[in-house]
């Protein structure tokens, strides 16, 4: 998938946790908002592991044990 032949996903990552750049933070959750937006269901396995990412980008505060959950919610479907 075109996802993993050009790491759109990890630039896409860098780039929303580069804390010094908030123009690439803000173009990374509009890049993640654009994929939902057009692949749809075709996008959801990908939506699990930034998850903890999209959500505290949004301004949830939340403890370890939701971080924790998260992590394992991602790692699961590979668990099987």
């Amino acid at each position: 998938m075109v996802f993993f032949r050009y790491s759109i996903l990890d630039h896409l990552s860098e780039m929303a946790a580069d804390k010094g750049n908030a123009s690439a933070r803000e173009g990374a959750l509009m890049a993640y908002e654009q994929l939902f937006n057009s692949l749809g269901s075709k996008f959801e396995p990908y939506v699990v592991p930034i998850s903890y990412f999209l959500l505290s980008r949004a301004g949830f505060n939340f403890g370890l044990a939701v971080l924790i959950g998260s992590y394992f919610a991602a790692f699961a479907p590979l668990l099987r």
